[in-house]
């Protein structure tokens, strides 16, 4: 799970590495303002899940639809016999030119849950989340896109991995335009905030959306974005990944109203990369190196210090595997 912010995008949480952007500041006592939910109108409460769409479990159960489309699409949708290599080498080979039968047929089996028999494929979001990129990538819209994307992160159903590659897409359809319907900005703008205000592990991508997104559009809420960042360092129950990159998003947003809540993370937390991240941060945000043990083991070391990192972490690899 915690790779998959790194699959589509390349982002993801570095210990120590913390790249430096500007970001608004905010007073760290104001509360979380509500967001709408996408359909019903209704107001999420701050620690709620967001009001997902009631949209019916989609089945590939048109047998008129897939006998429509050529073979190609119906191994990759499980109809036909193929292996899920020969699966994902056929998405690779569908093109920017889909017909509209097709992106529905595609449309149905990305918002189904996987049959028992498909549960045991481990790939299965890879090939799901190719055919997303597929999608994303056609030189028309497709109509529903945004629609599909959010049903595939609302729904509990789903697998993990691809409600967090669903919400990458989303991220990436907004700067792209997400051009296939008149609104869609303005539901995904909703889907991240609402998928923020949670503690599990989508909440830390969500939040990685928000900071990217408002960089470079001023729409988003800069103040909002840095109070749930900040919820989501305070809160005990919040997913250690999603902690670790809201810790590193305020450092990067240059949050110092966030340096008390991290500081005691680095002081408190017994897990050595939450520590180690909280105490990257701080030397960011403050200025200072800070001297706080991780204990004997570390060889009298500082986790504060560039030679207590380096006794912690052990030597970098020659060859990093981003390279």
């Amino acid at each position: 799970m915690k790779g998959a912010r790194l699959i589509l995008l390349g982002l993801g949480t570095t210990l120590c590495g913390l790249t430096l952007a500007a970001g608004s500041e905010a007073s760290v006592g104001t509360p979380v303002s509500p967001r709408r939910g996408v359909v019903s109108g209704k107001f999420a409460v701050e620690f709620a899940p967001v009001v997902g769409r009631e949209l019916s479990p989609a089945r590939v159960s048109d047998e008129s639809l897939v006998l429509a489309v050529r073979m190609e699409l119906r191994a990759i949708i499980g109809a036909a016999e193929a292996s899920l290599g020969e699966r994902i080498e056929a998405v690779h080979g569908l093109g920017r030119e889909l017909a509209r039968d097709e992106i529905a047929l595609l449309f149905m089996f990305l918002k189904t849950p996987p049959a028992r028999k498909e549960q045991e494929l481990s790939d299965l979001p890879a090939l799901k989340n190719d055919i997303l990129n597929v999608l994303r990538m056609q030189n028309s819209p497709p109509p529903g896109f945004t629609d599909t994307l959010i049903s595939i992160w609302s729904n509990p159903a789903q697998d993990v991995v691809l409600r967090d590659y669903a919400l990458q897409h989303l991220f990436v359809w907004y700067e792209q335009g997400a051009l296939d319907a008149a609104d869609a900005r303005t539901e995904i703008e909703d889907t991240l905030f609402g998928a923020a205000c949670q503690f599990n592990s989508l909440a830390g991508t969500a939040l990685l959306g928000l900071h990217r997104l408002s960089a470079a559009d001023p729409a988003f809420s800069h103040g909002e974005i840095n109070r749930l960042a900040l919820r989501l360092i305070q809160s005990p129950a919040t997913d250690l990944a999603t902690r670790i990159t809201a810790i590193q998003i305020c450092a990067e947003r240059g949050l110092k109203e966030a340096l008390p809540a991290i500081e005691a993370v680095a002081q408190a937390s017994d897990c050595v990369p939450l520590r180690l991240s909280a105490s990257a941060a701080t030397t960011r945000l403050s200025g200072e190196e800070r001297d706080w043990r991780l204990g004997p083991w570390t060889g009298g070391q500082f986790i504060g210090t560039p030679a207590g990192l380096a006794a912690t972490l052990g030597p970098a690899p020659r060859d990093g595997p981003y390279e």
